[in-house]
């Protein structure tokens, strides 16, 4: 099985604001980002599986209208940060969750622990599926989070994946064992 994990292209925020799960558009060049993405990947799939946030399902209905949704896939959820400048979360609360984000959630959100276990779920599922070819239209935590289990990675250096909007990572699935072909192309 070949899974491609898909980040999708820019989205329409400003610079210097938490977002996870609020539901945002791309921004206005998601088209032009799309033919490069599009670039990167086989014709065909067996499957496609997408975030049901909008700037990963809009590139997922680019690549078939047969979509799989799956809440799993979706970003962190930043609670009532969600949508605040970084610069004005309280910086006590900040600083307690950037000393440990793997176990301490965001307030009304989900630590690091939380999205790993979620996209793992998916993951494990994934993998004991019969396919051959896979995409999966995700958000970087989701993408970095699945790298991270394949290359043995422990969270706290999951940060360390780079993953750029519009990037193209892939994981081979032979006998059962994973192996990361490539990751963030562009």
């Amino acid at each position: 099985m070949e899974v491609y994990l898909i980040r999708h292209t820019k989205p329409k925020v400003a610079k210097g604001v938490c977002y996870g799960q609020t539901d945002l558009d791309l921004a206005e060049s998601y088209r032009e980002e799309f033919a490069q993405v599009k670039r990167l990947l086989p014709s065909s799939f067996d499957a496609i599986y997408s975030s049901p946030l909008k700037r990963c399902s809009q590139l997922a209905h680019h690549l078939s209208e047969d979509i799989l949704f799956a809440e799993e896939l979706k970003e962190v959820n930043f609670g009532l940060w969600e949508m605040k400048e970084w610069s004005g979360i309280n910086s006590k609360e900040l600083n307690k969750w950037m000393d440990d984000f793997v176990h301490v959630r965001p307030p009304e959100g989900e630590s690091l622990i939380d999205l790993l276990s979620r996209t793992l779920n998916f993951w494990e599922n994934l993998t004991s599926q019969k396919y051959q070819q896979v995409a999966i239209c995700a958000h970087a935590g989701p993408i970095r989070c699945i790298l991270g289990e394949v290359l043995g990675v422990p969270p706290q250096k999951l940060f360390g994946i780079g993953q750029s909007f519009g990037g193209v990572s892939m994981v081979s699935v032979k006998f059962g064992q994973p192996q990361v072909e490539y990751i963030n192309r562009v």
